[in-house]
């Protein structure tokens, strides 16, 4: 059953491509970073993801850490 149906769909993608209809793939982009880094989450000085915006910026995690634990060093300032 299975053989069949890889010869029937292969014999179609064949005479679609033949014939110059292109098929779309599904893709998908994934960005990979340090998410270590004492920017991250911070949408002031991120490199990509969500934008800053106008009003008020969410605190990112290192900010909340530092909030936690006073005595730890503090993150960089926001560019």
């Amino acid at each position: 059953m299975m053989d069949a149906q890889d010869r029937v769909l292969e014999a179609i993608k064949n005479t679609l491509t033949a014939h110059g209809i292109d098929l779309p793939y599904p893709t998908q982009q994934i960005l990979w970073h340090d998410q270590t880094e004492a920017t991250d989450g911070n949408r002031k000085t991120q490199r990509e993801g969500w934008p800053a915006g106008r009003g008020e910026v969410p605190k990112s995690q290192a900010d909340i850490r530092q909030a936690k634990q006073p005595d730890a060093p503090a993150p960089p300032p926001a560019a």
